[in-house]
This record gives structure tokens, sequence and C-alpha cells, in this order.
């Protein structure tokens, strides 16, 4: 395990997104002032010293992550900008940060990005409605943006993509509606199809996807009463697979083309980072040396 430190000597730091070189991004924020939580900033993690990319730019924002990394080391997340306080997603490239024109993106939401420039934005309608939009950047010959394609066609449904692969193909997510639960939804080629093995489930949610269309995700565990407890899950060659034990509150947050999935639980207030592979799930903070007790909380 490799600590990879952070901007402040007294601080947090939160790491959001892995790429094939093993670059990490995420962010960075110094320790609470009494009640005053002074903001992140988005930070590319190095073997010295994070780099803080508001810094490095000059762009004028003060708050910030930095929430996926393609495999050519360019960066998307998203900023609170200084002259009107409002929150646009960026893309980082080259040592030159690009703030995307995306109205009504939906605050804090996290924003993906392909190896052929798809970025994946989540949107808040003039409705309220959310809906996710696939802004395709290839400079310099154009620029433009598709919605994706809803489940059905209600006006009270939400449409939420939540992860793309590297070749902006597939984007996985859900849909819901109002006093409706969540359905696990794949798009290929932006038609949406419900995930593989979910349907009887009452509540699902797809939230990362390989290159090899490997998707994983959450379902409820209970459909009765069950709605504060789901069960992560990875679905290969159209067959769903439980990962884990016992039944809690769980989220999962990254799948890679070998096939492992990491996530946490929340077994208390307080959430533990998990990992599966080959099979297995295991705990992170169980691979913390045990000279090492307290320093650490994964």
């Amino acid at each position: 395990m490799n600590d990879l430190g952070g901007l402040f000597s007294k601080g947090w730091s939160t790491a959001q997104a892995i790429n094939a070189r093993g670059e990490v991004v995420g962010s960075a924020m110094p320790r609470p002032i009494g009640p005053y939580q002074p903001p992140a900033r988005p930070v590319l993690f190095g073997q010295r010293r994070p780099l803080d990319l508001i810094a490095a730019t000059g762009v004028d924002a003060d708050e910030g992550d930095s929430t996926d990394i393609n495999s050519d080391g360019h960066i998307a997340g998203y900023l609170r900008m200084n002259r009107d306080g409002s929150y646009r997603p960026f893309v980082y490239r080259q040592g030159t940060m690009e703030v995307v024109d995306a109205p009504h993106y939906a605050a804090g939401s996290p924003v993906r990005w392909s190896d052929l420039g798809h970025l994946l934005v989540p949107v808040d309608s003039s409705s309220g409605v959310n809906r996710t939009v696939i802004t395709v950047m290839r400079r310099p010959d154009r620029t433009w943006v598709t919605t994706l394609t809803p489940w059905n066609d209600r006006a009270d449904t939400c449409t939420v993509g939540r992860a793309i692969n590297r070749q902006g193909s597939i984007v996985v997510g859900y849909s819901s509606k109002a006093g409706s639960s969540d359905k696990a939804l794949v798009w290929r080629d932006n038609v949406p199809t419900p995930v593989p093995g979910t349907k009887d489930y009452r509540s699902s949610r797809a939230s990362a996807v390989s290159d090899r269309g490997e998707i994983a995700g959450v379902h409820d565990v209970d459909s009765v009463g069950g709605c504060c407890k789901y069960r992560p899950f990875v679905v290969a060659d159209g067959v769903l697979t439980d990962l884990l034990g016992p039944d809690l509150y769980t989220e999962v947050t990254g799948l890679d083309n070998l096939g492992r999935v990491v996530g946490k639980v929340f077994e208390t207030s307080v959430p533990r980072a998990f990992l599966y592979q080959d099979g297995q799930t295991m705990m992170l903070d169980d691979l913390v040396e045990p000279a090492q007790p307290g320093q650490w909380q994964i």
C-alpha cells in the first residue's frame, strides 16, 4: 500500500480514479477549522507531491475535484468558479485547463471521460428532472452534445449515466421515476436496456463498466423493506454474480478490465473500502500494517 500524500501537512485527500498507467486523481483539502471546512482542490497525485490543477493552470476557481483520468492522462472533473459561484465541468490535458460549457450541470456529480473524448456530464433540467449528456470533444473538428436516451418518455423520469468505457461506446447508469425504484441500465450506441440479471430486484443501479462490457453496480437485498441494504454485483457474459455479504448499504465505485471491483461498505456511519478480485472480497483497511493502528481510514 502506498500513501499518495496530500497538499497540506494537516488535511485530507481522496482518490477518485486511476488509469491503466497507474496515474491517480482526486482531491485534497486542509483540516477543518472549527465548523468551517476549507474548499477541496482537484489534484493529480504524483511521486513527490500532488499537483493542484487550479494553482497549476491559474483558472479562476476556488474549489473542485478530479473525478476521472483516461489512458492518455487527460483528467476530467468539476470546478466552482469565482465569478459567480457556479459549478462547471473541466478537462485538463497537456497542462491546459478547459472549462466546459455545460448548462445545468448537476453540481458535485462525477464527470467521466473516455479515451476518445466523450465527456459524461450529469445535468439538472429546468423541470428538476435529471438527465445525463455526452459531450463529445474532438478538436479541432467539432464539439457536439448527445442526451442519453431515457428508458421511457415520462416527464418525471430521471436518466443518470454513471460510467463510460474507454471507447465511449457503452454507458451504464440507472433510470428512476417519481414514486418508483431505480432500474440499472446499459446504453450501447445510446440504446438503453436493463442490465442482465437485475429484473427480479426492486431497485438496482449500475455504476462501472469495463472495456470488455462487464458491468458492476448494486441491487437491493430485500424487496420488502430493504431500501437501505444494497449488495454489489458484477455482470459478465450476461450472468450476474453477487460479491459481498453481509447485507449492508454498499456502493460500487470502479471496475477494471481484469474484473476487479472496488467500492465502499457502510457498516457504521464510517465507510470501509473493499476490493473484489479472483472470486474473493477483502476490506482494504485489513491490509494496513498492524504497527499503524489508528493512522489510516480507508
